[in-house]
């Protein structure tokens, strides 16, 4: 090779493109040249590891042979050393359990040493990982120049197990294939040198011809280019005659061309940018910038260039832009920038920066292009929105009316610190729905009835998107339980597309103390207006010019004159005006009250509207507005014209008592010694329905009913000087007998003759009153006396109830009899239920009543209470629905007509109950009142009995009518079944003749086919399936009766049963709380010391995950809501079968 072309050679070697280009390749050949190393020295070492595992494994049998078929250990020992010492092996150990070495090759040191002390680590470390794998297997393994075997075996002479497994050894083997490796690697160097000489020279001879072809018309490109990018705008490629070479050059020309009209373009459009553009290289310094840029910053280019456009950058934030600038370039470039630039002239703007990286084809980055917008005004808006939001969250937290914000399902998501304290609530625990209380805690209306969740206003604002204002509810607070009330609004605001988004904003208005005060104004006022209105006295208020702007009722009563007359008139006078100089004295009185602002004892005369003259003395006085000045005048007056008229009277004897008579509202009599009638007052003539003059020169049994015994005392106190108050009998015109109060004294006339001053007053309404409130006294005494007979009935029929089971199941061949005695218990069982529905009385719930059950009911009662020759059936039809009603209420109008039926046949008879369903008319139902037309349940009680006559007929539904002897019938019977009948939407018809008995028709609105709700009596009523069994689960059996509990008891135990007993609730607590607790817990509901209930609420407090069931022989409707508010879901009417406690049980436990 020549100079020259060595010469040429080294260019091309030392040229850029070269480099490129060989390096790459020489790199490839390189990676390809240790690639197929790697393969071969895998090949090879392949080749050599697998011979050397199966030379291992072929040992590891031979050991394993000799060492289960030798017992004798020291022939094994040599055995072992002899193999040792062959095939490259470096150990071969037996290892003894428990890690006790047996054998060991080339290391007789190691024989019976612990593992922990052998002197071989990796040893010690293999056998220590094989030991503790879960499943010990033999197996054999390569570990870089090393190939180790493990195998457990089964020693002759060795009894200890090997963690369960067999075998009570385990083999070690390792061997060395080093010097097989190493041969193999010499192999592939040899054979690695050969390929790099042979692709060193092949690259040698593509370097030139890269050189030659590429290189030279590639150089001639690259200097176009750079040239173009220094800024010569006329730079070409020139000197390129390969051909493809020579079209690339063409190319090249054209898309520097186009380049600089998009170059040109570019910097109008950057000139003409509404924002500051700017261009910086890689390490910060600018290069160029937009018109709008120098604008923003008062700089100029030059100004600008290097790093002199940081002098824009505010002083104050200098600092953190050199900061951005110190910090990786991805840090630079993540995000938009806020700061202030300041101008030479001071003035300060704030702007969003942005910054594009430029990268070249490598990904370096080699300088960017900035952007600065403008956000003076939105930064100052953005402040004065900040201010906003900062007050409006002031304000929102500060403000003393509770605010709460619900989203478009109604969860809160927003609430202030005032309805916290309202609610009783942390903001979280509102968020979370923690705050959906139950109906102790409201809300309620001012009424006190509870508002359900979709009558409150935030859920009907959101429903109906409308506002709700002004509405007033009460909520208890959970931090003090006190009741608070508060006037709510709820305004819903909706946004998003057609409203979907929506929320509610809720406010509070604690009002509590505002209806304290209210109250007490109220009560305040309501004293001063009953003072007021019941004064005797004339109180009276004016205005200035003394016009009337209130009177009481003693002023209008005495006057006559309503308000609507009285009002606006001159207090001193009043139309028509009394003859005389009334008006004048009137007006003269004014005049002083103007003058003196007080006058007092001033006599006027008024005229009523009967034109009865009216004398009052008239005490006044000026009311002082706000500021002192006359704003009325108020003051009282009483009347005087009695005063007067008894003065006139006292020299009038024939008047003395006409205006006494005419305003008593008490029969009053004068009569003289002998009884005989003297005067009567219009009262007299009302109570006995006489005129006047038909009662005057009567004598006195007109008066009273002198066949009543006590007549007699009342006469002889008449005839003597003596005082009688006492109740007797008188009777009225029509010869009704009725009961009066009577107050007679006696004086002397002025003649000296003894008269008497008789007064009357009817009570027999009183009486009647009196009467009903005993009855209702004696029934609800009967009842509670009732309910505690029905409580030691059931306590009595439970043992023998469960115990018919047990004889049942243990004398099979005495079924009739036992039978028997189940039927007959089942039988008082009814009874006891019967009583316990009298006995309980109150008004319920309105529920789905079938009617065939409760007649049935009736009857069943009936039957046990009417005589025997009085018979009652009933027959209800299969497809009769239910009625929504109270069953207690519909139980007493049934028992009510029972009871009517019995009394119209004294001497015995038949009554006869139907039920059917009937679609009632509009024609039909218009007779019956209210009734509305469609599908009712009629019942109908037909009797045998003697009728009732067409004039009795009209009045039995009036109050306190009744056709039977005194003190054996109310007359509330039928008006109170027609009351209940017409709360239930019902009616009744009476059908009647005398002498063929009669029919009540009862109607009530027919409810479908609903169930009917479950009572006290039904709870718990499936039949439990056979066989079931306790599986010797614990029950605590907790009842104050001894043989109830023996019983109770011995049935369980024969269901499987574990059984603790305690004799009352507080041997319970003890129990529960000294040992294990059981798995259910069976107690009686009224127990000594501690009875079911509070037992519920320890257990509640206490274990709340121990399942409770309640039985009771009494246990209403109010009972049962207590327990279910202590947990209690479970429940068994005493006396209950074996069934229905196996069902209790099963249900209970399973759950």
């Amino acid at each position: 090779m020549s100079r020259g072309t060595g010469s040429g050679w080294l260019a091309m070697v030392r040229a850029s493109t070269a480099r490129r280009v060989l390096a790459p390749m020489f790199a490839a050949m390189f990676v390809w040249s240790l690639y197929g190393l790697w393969q071969l020295d895998r090949t090879l070492h392949s080749a050599v590891r697998d011979p050397a595992e199966l030379r291992a494994r072929a040992y590891l049998t031979s050991v394993v042979t000799a060492a289960e078929a030798i017992a004798d250990e020291t022939k094994l020992r040599e055995i072992i050393g002899r193999l040792a010492l062959g095939a490259n092996l470096e150990q071969l150990v037996i290892l003894g359990l428990p890690e006790r070495v047996v054998v060991a090759s080339g290391r007789p040191d190691d024989l019976g040493q612990p593992l922990a002390r052998l002197g071989d680590p990796r040893l010690v470390a293999d056998l220590r990982g094989f030991l503790e794998t879960a499943d010990l297997r033999p197996g054999v393994r390569t570990e870089g120049e090393t190939v180790v075997a493990l195998a457990p075996i089964q020693l002759p002479w060795r009894t200890s197990g090997l963690r369960g497994m067999p075998g009570e050894a385990v083999v070690y083997l390792r061997a060395s294939i080093a010097e097989e490796l190493g041969l193999a690697r010499a192999a592939v160097v040899s054979l690695s040198l050969q390929r790099i000489l042979f692709s060193t020279a092949a690259l040698l001879l593509a370097a030139w011809l890269i050189h030659r072809f590429v290189h030279r018309p590639a150089n001639s490109i690259r200097d176009a280019a750079r040239a173009f990018a220094a800024g010569e705008d006329d730079a070409r490629v020139g000197g390129v005659h390969h051909a493809e070479f020579a079209q690339l050059a063409e190319a090249v020309n054209q898309a520097l061309s186009t380049t600089r009209e998009v170059q040109d373009r570019l910097r109008v459009l950057t000139e003409a940018a509404p924002t500051g553009i700017f261009s910086l290289d890689h390490r910060g310094g600018c290069l160029s910038t937009n018109q709008r840029w120098r604008d923003m910053t008062g700089l100029s280019e030059a100004e600008a260039l290097g790093h002199g456009w940081l002098r824009a950058i505010h002083p104050e934030d200098r600092e953190a832009m050199r900061a951005v600038w110190d910090s990786p370039a991805t840090a630079r470039d993540a995000a938009p920038l806020y700061h202030r630039l300041q101008r030479p002239d001071g003035a300060e703007r704030w702007v969003i920066r942005t910054l594009t990286p430029l990268r070249d084809h490598a990904g370096a980055v080699t300088g960017f292009i900035g952007n600065l917008a403008d956000i003076t005004e939105l930064r100052v808006l953005q402040d004065r929105l900040r201010g906003s939001e900062q007050q409006q969250r002031l304000l929102f937290e500060s403000m003393p009316q509770g605010v709460i914000i619900y989203d478009h399902s109604g969860r809160v998501i927003e609430a202030n610190p005032a309805a916290e304290r309202f609610l009783g609530y942390s903001r979280e625990e509102l968020v979370r729905g923690e705050h959906r209380v139950g109906v102790s805690q409201g809300p309620f209306r001012e009424d006190g009835s509870f508002v359900p969740v979709e009558e409150r206003p935030s859920h009907v604002s959101l429903r109906e998107r409308r506002e709700v204002r002004d509405v007033v509810l009460g909520l208890v607070s959970r931090q003090d339980g006190r009741l608070g009330w508060y006037r709510v609004n709820a305004i819903p605001l909706f946004a998003g597309r057609n409203g979907a988004e929506a929320r509610v904003y809720f406010t509070m208005e604690d009002i509590t103390g505002i209806r304290t005060a209210q109250e007490a104004l109220r009560r305040s006022e309501g004293r001063y207006q009953d003072l007021v209105e019941t004064s005797p006295d004339l109180i009276f208020e004016t205005d200035i010019r003394g016009a009337l702007t209130y009177v009481n009722r003693t002023w209008r009563q005495s006057t006559g004159h309503g308000p609507d007359r009285l009002i606006g008139l001159p207090w001193w006078h009043l139309e028509p005006v009394p003859p005389g100089g009334a008006r004048a004295a009137g007006e003269a009185a004014f005049g002083r009250l103007l003058a003196d602002r007080e006058i007092s004892g001033v006599e006027l005369e008024w005229q009523s509207a009967a034109g009865a003259r009216i004398s009052v003395v008239v005490n006044a006085r000026v009311v002082a507005g706000a500021q002192g000045e006359p704003a009325g005048f108020r003051g009282t007056a009483y009347d005087v014209t009695q005063r007067k008229a008894t003065l006139a009277l006292l020299a009038e004897s024939q008047e003395r008592f006409s205006s006494f008579f005419d305003q008593a509202v008490d029969a009053m009599f004068v009569s003289n010694d002998q009884g005989i009638i003297l005067e009567v007052n219009p009262a007299a003539c009302r109570l006995l329905g006489r005129t006047r003059e038909g009662l005057i020169g009567r004598g006195r049994d007109v008066i009273i009913d002198l066949s009543d015994p006590r007549a007699a005392e009342a006469v002889a106190r008449n005839t003597s000087d003596g005082l009688f108050h006492g109740e007797l009998y008188s009777r009225r015109a029509d010869g009704e007998r009725f009961e009066v109060e009577v107050t007679s004294q006696t004086y002397r006339a002025r003649d000296g003759r003894r008269q008497a001053g008789t007064i009357l007053r009817d009570i027999s309404a009183r009486k009647r009153e009196e009467a009903i409130r005993l009855r209702s006294q004696r029934l609800e005494s009967i009842g509670t006396l009732a309910g505690g007979i029905a409580h030691d009935l059931n306590n009595a029929l439970a043992p023998i109830t469960l115990g018919i089971t047990l004889l049942q199941r243990r004398f099979p061949e005495r079924a009739d009899i036992l039978g028997t005695l189940q039927a007959s218990a089942t039988r008082a069982a009814g009874m006891v239920r019967q009583l316990l529905t009298f006995a309980r009385g109150a008004d319920g719930e309105r529920k789905p009543v079938d009617s065939a059950r409760l007649l049935d009911e009736v009857v069943a009662l009936t039957g046990s209470t009417f005589p025997r020759a009085t018979t009652v059936s009933c027959e209800a039809a299969p497809d009769l629905p239910d009625v929504l009603g109270d069953e207690t209420q519909l139980h007493q109008v049934a028992l009510n007509l029972c009871v009517n039926a019995r009394d119209a046949m004294p001497s015995g008879g038949a009554l006869r109950i139907t039920a059917r369903r009937e679609q009632i008319s509009t024609a039909e139902s218009s007779p019956l009142g209210d009734l509305r037309p469609g599908p009712h349940v009629v019942w109908r009680f037909t009797d045998t009995g003697s009728g009732i006559d067409p004039a009795v007929l009209e009045r039995i539904f009036d109050p306190f009518f009744t056709t039977k002897p005194a003190g054996e019938g109310t007359g509330l019977g039928l008006p109170t079944a027609l009351g209940i009948l017409r709360s239930h939407g019902g009616a009744i018809r009476v059908e009647s003749q005398p002498g063929r008995g009669s029919t009540f028709s009862v109607f009530l609105p027919a409810a479908g086919r609903e169930a009917t709700a479950p009572t006290p009596a039904t709870i718990a009523a499936n039949p439990a399936a056979a066989g079931w069994s306790g599986r010797g689960q614990v029950v605590l059996l907790v009842e104050d009766e001894a043989a109830v509990r023996e019983i109770a008891a011995h049935v369980l135990r024969n269901l499987g049963l574990e059984v603790q007993t305690a004799a009352n609730g507080a041997e319970a607590v003890h129990a529960l709380s000294s040992g294990a607790p059981p798995a259910v817990v069976l107690t009686d509901f009224q127990m000594p010391v501690l009875d079911g209930l509070g037992l519920a609420r320890w257990i509640r407090e206490n274990r709340p995950d121990l399942p409770v069931i309640v039985a009771s022989g009494r246990l209403d409707e109010a009972g049962i809501a207590q327990l279910r508010s202590q947990g209690v879901a479970h429940f068994l009417p005493k006396p209950f079968k074996e069934e229905r406690l196996v069902e209790t049980l099963r249900r209970v436990l399973r759950d």
